[in-house]
């Protein structure tokens, strides 16, 4: 009786959790549903409900299905058209990703007049990390990372209306039909929206489409998922069919004037594909080709790759030649109308290749150029780093570069009258064109926190923030809000006037033991900026004794996943160490279990909490040294190690955190605070240590078996 009343209680006790565990997960998927936290680096996905559209008059098209011995086609769904339902590409300023078809980034409008001031802004609240498309209309439609498609006035900035994707949000640059109607790739497969923000139909795919489409001139909508596969869809929304490629790839079709698809796949292998859904070709170019190809007048397609090269290769699927580049070439190149092929590497060059494959010339910018360059009918090049979209002359010489408030996800667009549009991190959409007037917002970076002096339950914390601005306006006010509350700093060198290389501005205040948040906002009288940049995001430092240290900003730990992991692993832990202990307690197995338990009873305390709380402070005695951890009774280390975790990761101390779950070999644990400080590192400009913590994601991932996110990572890293 007494053995059943023990079982039921340990039922008890695990139902209860089970109920907590219940409630705290939909608390979590509450809040992840309405909150931005940080940027994590793999997305999941809602699948949103499929509803066929219903179309009327439709009559059967005869279709060419020469199919070809050996092909790698999946599908031959091929679905029902009429004459009416052909919708091609629309003829507008920019309707799909590099402009046309051919994927060659050049505009018809003129820039000349263009000198690189602002001319309006629009905040989203969200990143702002795909390009656009534009339709004749002057509509700018962009996709940013909150699954919601905005139209946007292209001549005010102002907004018309937005349309809530539901799938889950994508990397894919909206393309508009000659009908107006926008098609966008999203989590769970392809939406159209109408010119007028209504839905018209869902094609549902296995996994994210990430590509861009491109639309065919009978209408066909061509389009790649993260599964392998490029998609033919009817402009009704039907398969037309669907070619598996070697492996996942993000790349965005090209297609050529006699209608061949080219595309690009991880497996390094362009791949040349017939309109009927067969293979014509395929190209291998030594690497992960994982950018779009672009196609030039004559026919040649050319693509870079992560082997370093830019090729050229013949509509036949032969080389014509390959140029040695100076870096990662995983962008796609973009073509002039005299031939002439520009191309970014991740050494920071941009190079401009006559069509024979001899070097024009070359650009050095500041930093790696991870997106495609665009060009106007006048020869001038527009391409963006981190916080700069750059203009050259045709010449490679440099026109003018402006600078945004936060780090630009996009590639350049070129709009009616020669605005060039750009999208950033800190969720703004930028319209640039006209004169150079002083509005340049503040920048500001570099936040860093000194712990100067300790007492028994506070310290004296100064912060500091560097303020710069273009255009050398003083600030009206640069402030640090702690726990809400504002704070103005002072000019740490007050006779420094000189605001464009940046001035250090610091506060110093006494804080309370415990965990505060904090925020920057400093503004030039016409601009305000905030840091970070979202409103919902914060900074946070831990006091406690034994604190003493010169840090950078505590990490703004937001990210969803690991505060799941947190509360589901220190609940875990409490229960198993609960039952573990009645199970000891009451009904040891075999005399030599009731004598180790005596042992251990008489060596420790009754009660873990207080076993670990003397631990931790032999831990502390000793400088944090996992050698004391390893030296511990196996019987007690991990679970010891968990809650350890738990406690360093509440104080702030993500790095020790992450080195004492990978010392037990909890992988799946450290792996999100890995990515938290890889994206941390990366927003604070230490970019070495980003891809530090990014590898050791990477090799994490291995080690549990996810290949698929350890490549992705490995491929991220590379775009650094």
């Amino acid at each position: 009786m007494l053995r059943l009343w023990f079982k039921k209680r340990q039922f008890k006790i695990v139902f209860i959790s089970i109920i907590l565990l219940s409630y705290i997960f939909s608390v979590f998927l509450m809040n992840f549903s309405t909150t931005q936290g940080l940027t994590s680096f793999a997305s999941e996905y809602t699948t949103a409900p499929i509803i066929p559209a219903n179309f009327n008059q439709l009559s059967t098209l005869t279709s060419n299905l020469a199919f070809s011995l050996g092909s790698s086609r999946e599908s031959t769904s091929i679905g029902t058209i009429s004459k009416y339902d052909i919708h091609s590409l629309a003829n507008s300023p920019w309707p799909m990703y590099q402009n046309n078809p051919q994927h060659t980034g050049l505009s018809p409008y003129n820039t000349s007049n263009n000198q690189g001031g602002m001319i309006w802004r629009h905040y989203f609240g969200v990143s702002v990390w795909v390009s656009f498309a534009i339709d004749s209309n002057n509509v700018i439609y962009v996709n940013p990372h909150d699954s919601h498609l905005y139209a946007i006035n292209g001549s005010t900035g102002s907004l018309l209306w937005d349309y809530s994707l539901g799938g889950g949000s994508s990397k894919s640059t909206p393309a508009i039909g000659s009908d107006g109607t926008i098609y966008v790739g999203i989590g769970d497969g392809l939406t159209a929206v109408s010119q007028s923000g209504g839905y018209k139909w869902h094609y549902p795919a296995a996994d994210v489409f990430e590509s861009s489409p491109a639309i065919g001139d009978d209408g066909t909508i061509y389009a790649s998922s993260r599964d392998g596969y490029l998609h033919a869809i009817w402009p009704n929304g039907t398969q037309r069919w669907k070619f598996k490629l070697g492996t996942t790839t993000r790349s965005s079709p090209a297609i050529g004037t006699d209608g061949t698809i080219y595309i690009c796949s991880g497996d390094g292998y362009l791949y040349a594909i017939w309109p009927n859904g067969t293979q014509r070709w395929k190209f291998q170019t030594g690497n992960n080709a994982g950018a779009s190809p672009a196609i030039g007048s004559d026919g040649t397609i050319y693509i870079g790759s992560d082997d370093t090269h830019l090729y050229a290769i013949w509509p036949n699927g032969t080389l014509k030649w390959k140029f040695q580049l100076n870096g990662l070439a995983g962008v796609s190149p973009a073509i002039g109308s005299d031939g002439t092929i520009y191309i970014g590497t991740s050494e920071s060059t941009l190079y401009a290749i006559q069509p024979n494959g001899t070097l024009k010339w070359r650009f050095t910018a500041d930093s790696a150029i991870r997106f495609a360059p665009v060009i106007s009918s006048d020869g001038i090049i527009y391409f963006s780093i981190n916080y700069y979209l750059y203009s050259l002359w045709s010449n490679g010489t440099l026109r003018w570069k402006f600078q945004t408030s936060g780090v630009i996800q996009t590639s350049p667009v070129i709009g009616i009258n020669g605005t060039v549009y750009i999208g950033t991190a800190d969720g703004y959409l930028y319209a640039i064109g006209g004169d150079k007037i002083n509005n340049n917002p503040p920048i500001l970076e570099n936040a860093k926190t000194q712990i100067n002096q300790e007492e028994s339950n506070r310290s004296e914390v100064t912060f500091s923030i560097t303020y710069t601005d273009l255009d050398n306006d003083p600030p009206t006010k640069v402030m640090v809000y702690i726990d809400q509350m504002g704070y103005e700093m002072s000019k740490a060198t007050s006779s420094d006037k000189k605001y464009t290389d940046g001035c250090i501005y610091s506060l110093s205040i006494t804080l309370d033991e415990g965990v505060h948040s904090y925020f920057f906002v400093a503004s030039d009288g016409l601009n305000t900026t905030r840091l970070p940049h979202q409103p919902d995001e914060y900074y946070t430092i831990t006091i406690s004794p034994g604190n003493l240290t010169t840090n950078p900003p505590s990490l703004p730990f937001q990210n969803p996943y690991v505060i799941a992991i947190s509360i589901f692993a220190g609940i875990f832990v409490t229960t198993t160490l609960f039952i573990k202990r009645v199970r000891t307690k009451s009904f040891p197995k075999s005399e030599e279990k009731r004598e180790k338990k005596s042992t251990i009873e008489k060596e420790v305390p009754s009660r873990p909490m207080q076993l670990y709380e003397e631990l931790y402070a032999k831990f502390l005695e000793r400088g944090y040294d996992l050698e004391y951890l390893r030296s511990l009774d196996a019987s007690i280390r991990r679970d010891f190690a968990l809650w350890l975790s738990d406690k360093l990761i509440a104080e702030g101390k993500h790095e020790l955190a992450k080195d004492i779950l990978i010392e037990i070999g909890e992988y799946e644990k450290a792996i999100p605070i890995l990515i938290s400080l890889a994206v941390y590192n990366k927003a604070q400009g230490n970019i070495e240590k980003a891809k530090e913590m990014y590898e050791l994601a990477a090799e994490l991932y291995r080690k549990v078996g996810d290949i698929e996110k350890a490549k992705e990572i490995e491929n991220h890293i590379k775009s650094l």
